[in-house]
């Protein structure tokens, strides 16, 4: 397919598409539509610039607290998982394996 052809396909107004004989009343609306703005999909470069952007601010904040970056992840983890602060590892793993063992038979 040329540019020329892509052109000229491209450049048809709708009313010469959605009028013709042979068009009935539930094609010419399928043609008619508009599009939404086009929103483009983020490159590798601007996904590299964000992720370090959301890195240098999660090691903002755990040096602000005076914690380490694996502590901070830990942190913010429980709270997502709706962890208690003070629940140790082990004791939640332990619970976890009974809820399985007791829910599906595990």
């Amino acid at each position: 397919m040329t540019a020329v052809y892509v052109a000229n396909v491209l450049s048809v107004p709708n009313s010469k598409i959605a009028n013709n004989e042979t068009s009935t009343s539930n094609n010419s609306s399928v043609f008619s539509k508009r599009y939404t703005k086009y929103i483009p999909w983020p490159t590798p470069f601007e996904v590299a610039v964000e992720m370090q952007t959301m890195v240098s601010c999660e090691h903002l904040a755990a040096t602000s607290r005076g914690w380490s970056a694996f502590d901070w992840a830990e942190y913010c983890l429980k709270q997502t998982r709706n962890i208690p602060e003070d629940e140790v590892y082990e004791q939640y793993v332990l619970r976890q394996w009974r809820f399985a063992r007791e829910t599906f038979g595990l």
